[in-house]
């Protein structure tokens, strides 16, 4: 009995910190590069052992899913490795940043003791599940030099099938505020709460293939700035629900709100 008890013991010392694997603080830029083409991801290299050689891979990421493009850990300018759960603080201050995320459950915000928020003058996109991102700013112009989108912030809809956006300012971006991409996939969820979605190039925000859009306290003006056919709010098609409440959707230049069927609006444009 004494050896088993020894055993049991010595077991739970291996296994118990393995499985106890709590969710952590990752703050930026301090522990991490961010500017230009960044990913956040769990895993970046792979290595196995190969005839009795170790042979290290680069993992290859689906940066730009409409092009069908891809590129590999090796070609990007920054790389911050998260689990889900981790919260990821950044500094105030603008970023010069194209900005991936691929690990589920995490959280994106500002650096909670400053009032100042930081701002991505860039695309962040969200390629996982689950993502939050709060007090965060996505403003124009952007400066990334090869910058393949002029939307702010971009959902996946191929990858994730809920995300939350709260208390951010989406604003003056060449394009879209907030903009879906990715063919195929059905999102379940949108929550937008609290966020200033303003005098973007084209749409305050557009949203197709999703179960429950949920809008509140928001304002979204000013679209459509430098686009004829601009909104404020675009609902494509395979649009479930629409909560819209205490927010303020107005002066937008094409249409304030419009969807694809008529029922929330008037038509979009073809």
């Amino acid at each position: 009995m004494r050896r088993l008890g020894f055993f049991l013991a010595l077991l739970a010392g291996v296994l118990l910190p393995s499985l106890l694997v709590f969710p952590r603080e990752i703050r930026l830029p301090a522990e991490g590069n961010l500017y230009g083409n960044v990913v956040i991801a769990e895993w970046f290299y792979r290595t196995e052992r190969v005839q009795g050689t170790e042979v290290t891979t680069p993992r290859s990421f689906p940066l730009w899913p409409q092009g069908g493009g891809g590129k590999t850990a090796d070609w990007l300018d920054g790389r911050i490795e998260a689990s889900p759960g981790d919260v990821i603080l950044l500094a105030p201050g603008a970023y010069s940043v194209q900005l991936w995320v691929f690990t589920p459950d995490v959280t994106i915000t500002t650096d909670p003791s400053s009032q100042a928020l930081a701002t991505i003058q860039g695309t962040l996109e969200i390629d996982a599940d689950g993502v939050t991102v709060d007090r965060i700013a996505v403003a124009g112009p952007h400066t990334v030099g090869t910058s393949p989108s002029g939307h702010g912030i971009e959902l996946n809809q191929k990858l994730l099938s809920r995300v939350a956006i709260r208390n951010c300012q989406i604003t003056g971006n060449p394009w879209t505020g907030i903009h879906i991409v990715g063919t195929g996939g059905e999102m379940a969820e949108i929550k937008v709460e609290d966020c200033a979605i303003t005098g973007n190039g084209q749409d305050g925000l557009d949203a197709q293939n999703v179960a429950l859009l949920v809008i509140t306290g928001c304002t979204i003006t000013g679209n459509g700035a430098t686009n004829s056919g601009g909104v404020g709010v675009r609902l494509g098609h395979g649009i479930g629900e629409v909560i819209l409440e205490r927010t303020t959707v107005a002066g937008n230049r094409k249409a304030d709100v419009c969807s694809a069927d008529g029922k929330w609006g008037p038509r979009c444009n073809p």
